[in-house]
């Protein structure tokens, strides 16, 4: 997910897995650029792929509500506004891993959102947790990943 300066959602990329019966799971690829620079990229792309077993990470997946609550939690907490860049952008894969960063980093506990200086293999066990990349970026569509533009927030 990519938001403006001012926090429109300026645009976004995810997959939602729908469990269809006992036995198949479709996967819906959403795509949307909102205020996208190329007015022909204006809209809302949905596919579907129906596979006829449990995708591999499925049972390590957060649910969509729970990303979009973390994600409102930290907007509530003005995490976004603080970036010197024109767009923000939100990078997870959505699955319960093995989350490490040796740098600063934010863990978000249900509503509690704290900052650690050091390696969190000092202070606590964070298997299972889900993580979310906050880059910072002068430009819509692309980013690069550096200590000065990106935040790592590990959440569960």
């Amino acid at each position: 997910m990519t938001l403006d300066r001012d926090q429109n959602i300026s645009s976004m990329r995810f997959t939602v897995i729908d469990p269809s019966d006992d036995n198949s799971y479709t996967m819906l690829d959403y795509i949307s650029c909102f205020l996208c620079e190329d007015k022909g990229e204006d809209r809302l792309t949905v596919t579907s792929d129906k596979v006829d077993r449990k995708p591999a990470q499925y049972d390590r997946l957060m649910t969509a509500d729970e990303f979009f609550l973390k994600v409102e939690t930290l907007n509530n907490q003005h995490f976004f506004t603080t970036s010197r860049y024109a767009y923000t952008h939100l990078h997870s894969s959505g699955e319960y891993e093995n989350t490490s960063y040796d740098g600063p980093y934010f863990i978000l506990e249900g509503t509690e959102l704290k900052q650690l200086q050091t390696s969190h293999s000092l202070d606590k066990d964070y298997r299972n947790y889900g993580s979310i990349q906050v880059i910072g970026s002068n430009s819509s569509g692309s980013y690069q990943t550096s200590e000065g533009t990106t935040e790592s927030i590990i959440i569960r």
